[in-house]
């Protein structure tokens, strides 16, 4: 079943390549795991489908691909409703080894929670 903020295949493959094929979290080659998994750094529950400006929730800029043992640390094992969020920085191979633009990206992805979660 799809949801409004569901990443596409090419957000995907764009996530991959911008981690260099990294899991987000642990940085392992995505290559060793039979199974990657789309995360959503900001939860695709937290917008509103009908405002454009939320459509950032369902782009590269919020998808960090992880191996199986990651998201399932990062939902508190396994609980991906009501569990706990990584904030941005919990995933410091968002962008492989560059450190530069991964802090830019933590940046930038908390500058738009504060924005989506602070509306007036």
């Amino acid at each position: 079943m799809s949801r409004p903020f569901d990443f596409t295949g090419r957000t995907k493959q764009e996530a991959r390549f911008r981690q260099f094929n990294r899991c987000a979290c642990c940085g392992e080659s995505l290559s060793d795991f039979p199974e990657e998994f789309a995360h959503h750094v900001v939860a695709n529950q937290s917008g509103d489908p009908r405002n454009p400006e939320h459509a950032w929730i369902r782009q590269v800029i919020n998808c960090a691909l992880l191996c199986e043992d990651c998201h399932v640390r990062v939902h508190q094992d396994g609980r991906t409703r009501f569990g706990a969020m990584a904030p941005p920085d919990y995933f410091p191979y968002s962008h492989g080894i560059n450190l530069a633009a991964h802090h830019a990206w933590v940046r930038d992805l908390e500058g738009r929670q504060r924005a989506l979660w602070h509306r007036k």
